[in-house]
């Protein structure tokens, strides 16, 4: 047997002014109560009944429907996961522009060993590739570092506050891997530049 009011099932046929004052009030209860779904109502009409409150008395019972609980808690973990990816991407874009311009720096001090290497034989492609190693080697000991201290803290919190956590290798592979390609964006243009440094005027550098 439904205990919702009688304005939620929907019988066509005319109301005299009791029963629009009743449906009034059901109405005005029904938006009181916190839940949507039909059980939840049926919860809620119960208790006020058993509890013998009046209409406009506060309910001294609350309803938690364990569903609502489940979506507020997985919208929560969403919100917490897209905000934690965006700071690793500003991270990520951050550490590629320090990247660059210690590069920038590099080439600019090591411009008499460039035109030294041109000098001896040195192709512009191997003045390219060994910017880039170096790079990308910044890059990877960066990488390193981070999921380390990524490693020891969710261990950490882990063992401090009872919050399990799960390290996933496919992630942490991921990690280095795009650790490695900012490696490579950030350093190409300052590798390109040091190819392009002709090998006499570099040694004319001061």
């Amino acid at each position: 047997m439904r205990l919702l009011p009688r304005f939620c099932s929907a019988p066509n046929r005319s109301t005299n002014g009791s029963d629009f004052a009743e449906a009034i009030r059901d109405r005005q209860l029904r938006l009181r109560c916190p839940c949507r779904d039909a059980s939840s109502l049926d919860a809620f009409f119960l208790l006020r009944q058993r509890h013998r409150l009046s209409d406009q008395a506060e309910p001294d019972f609350q309803i938690r429907n364990l569903a609502e609980m489940q979506e507020a808690a997985k919208q929560s973990t969403e919100t917490i996961a897209t905000l934690l990816e965006a700071v690793a991407a500003i991270s990520l874009i951050v550490g590629g522009i320090g990247i660059a311009n210690v590069m920038l720096v590099s080439v600019t001090e090591r411009t008499r060993e460039i035109g030294i290497r041109m000098a001896v034989g040195g192709r512009g492609r191997d003045i390219l590739f060994q910017f880039l190693t170096e790079a990308v080697v910044l890059a990877t000991v960066g990488g390193v570092i981070g999921l380390t201290l990524g490693i020891g803290v969710s261990k950490w919190m882990a063992a401090r506050g009872n919050w399990p956590t799960l390290l996933s290798p496919p992630v942490m592979l991921g990690t280095m891997l795009a650790a490695g390609l900012a490696g490579v964006v950030a350093g190409f243009y300052p590798a390109l530049r040091a190819s392009w440094l002709d090998s006499i005027g570099a040694l004319r550098f001061e």
